[in-house]
């Protein structure tokens, strides 16, 4: 697999599969060290969304934005650029920094995923590879890793650039995680030939 991925985040106004993505942001990282090599981030204009593309906010979301920090939602909401001009920058940034057949794009793979390839299908622009799509739950949950580690009240800003560099940090420890796993063995197992050992296995001895 390649060493470089993308990890997406949206902020949007709503869940349903029409929402409205208000705020896009991505970056470029090395799954093995967890470097951030690029980075996107672009307010979209929600007026232009509702009314020129159709997309559809809701009102439990617009209620759950008032929960959040204030100042994040007035920059999205003040600092915006039309639909299509974001659309066009980030196919540009996926151009320059995803292979289309290599690179995997981590998100919440069943909505922020599908979210960014509808906006990009409603510009008539090219769609990411649903092939290369990787789900953050699915990883954290095969790994084990516990995100109550992580400090998600400074972590997770809701802003979708921080919070994709939030997501690497707890990503690459959950690939680590998968790449070497942990194997207790009794003392005396064969399992201790190490030619038996699996590639990047770890062998803890026990007593029993």
């Amino acid at each position: 697999m390649q060493k470089n991925h993308l990890m997406l985040d949206v902020e949007t106004m709503g869940v349903n599969s029409n929402a409205p993505i208000i705020q896009l942001g991505a970056c470029l990282f090395d799954s093995q060290t967890g470097e951030i090599l690029q980075t996107f981030c672009q307010n979209i204009n929600l007026e232009d969304s509702i009314l020129n593309y159709g997309l559809q906010k809701d009102q439990s979301t617009m209620d759950w934005w008032k929960e959040q920090r204030q100042d994040i939602l007035e920059d999205i909401l003040t600092n915006n650029k039309p639909f299509h001009f974001v659309m066009s920058e980030f196919s540009k940034f996926l151009s320059a920094n995803v292979q289309y057949k290599e690179t995997p794009i981590w998100s919440h793979a069943t909505f922020d995923f599908p979210l960014v390839q509808n906006h990009l299908k409603l510009d008539g622009m090219k769609t990411m590879n649903h092939k290369m799509a990787y789900d953050i739950r699915t990883l954290t949950g095969l790994s084990g890793i516990d995100l109550n580690e992580y400090d998600w009240n400074k972590g997770k800003t809701h802003n979708a650039l921080d919070d994709c560099i939030f997501q690497v940090n707890y990503c690459v420890d959950a690939m680590r995680i998968l790449r070497h796993p942990v194997m207790a063995v009794p003392a005396g197992s064969p399992l201790l030939d190490l030619e038996r050992a699996g590639p990047g296995e770890i062998i803890i001895l026990t007593t029993n």
